[in-house]
């Protein structure tokens, strides 16, 4: 079962892995804004479902299976942020936290219905 902290933690991995960040505890506590202690317990039960293997440089990384759940994770986010943006006029530094709390509770349902078009235009950028 994938929940909402699972997703968190998925999606700042494949961030900090995408911008060529080491992924350690360090960062993931600062890019969560959790605790060091509540990262090493996070990631402990993440390894212990799969979800996240060590290397031996104390970094992370996720199994393909999950940085896809990450990448389709922050594709949302995207899409989501411009619903808001485009559509709704909010204001661009209200954008992003919101999307952080909506793109948890998304149906994929909802998600199709953002806009294909802008699915596309994310999915080809993030590519890159």
């Amino acid at each position: 079962m994938i929940t909402v902290s699972k997703e968190d933690y998925l999606k700042a991995i494949l961030e900090a892995e995408s911008e060529g960040e080491s992924v350690i505890s360090a960062r993931l506590a600062d890019w969560l804004k959790v605790s060091a202690p509540a990262v090493t317990m996070a990631v402990r039960r993440l390894k212990k479902m799969g979800s996240c293997a060590s290397r031996a440089t104390a970094t992370y990384a996720s199994p393909p299976l999950d940085a896809k759940i990450a990448r389709k994770l922050t594709l949302r986010h995207h899409l989501i942020e411009r619903m808001l943006a485009e559509l709704f006029g909010m204001e661009w530094w209200k954008v992003h936290d919101e999307a952080e709390r909506l793109e948890h509770a998304v149906s994929p349902d909802f998600e199709a219905k953002l806009s294909p078009s802008w699915a596309k235009e994310e999915s080809v950028r993030m590519a890159t």
